[in-house]
């Protein structure tokens, strides 16, 4: 999963920081760019909420809560609008399964 994340974001090093906010809408959290290599603090995991009008988000908040900096959430593909799997080919295969 490490090499997949690292991958993501070597390749998304110039767009995930402009994807800050709306991850931040998406949890109904304020998220500054100052703690983007930083995971959530307790603070705002509690009071983090998945927006209901997003299905993405739940997937955003379970990937933050699992200690993924910031920037590694995003990396996860979790804002973005076609289903993204990070993983060995094995969580690809999985996903088109379901």
């Amino acid at each position: 999963m490490r090499e997949a994340v690292d991958r993501r974001l070597r390749i998304g090093e110039y767009v995930l920081e402009t994807r800050l906010p709306y991850l931040g809408a998406m949890l109904g959290i304020p998220l500054d760019a100052s703690q983007i290599d930083a995971p959530l603090t307790a603070e705002q995991l509690a009071a983090a909420r998945p927006s209901p009008f997003d299905p993405r988000s739940q997937h955003a908040l379970e990937v933050a809560r699992q200690g993924w900096t910031i920037r590694e959430v995003l990396a996860h593909g979790v804002i973005d609008y076609h289903p993204t799997t990070v993983g060995p080919a094995s969580v690809t295969a999985d996903h088109m399964q379901e």
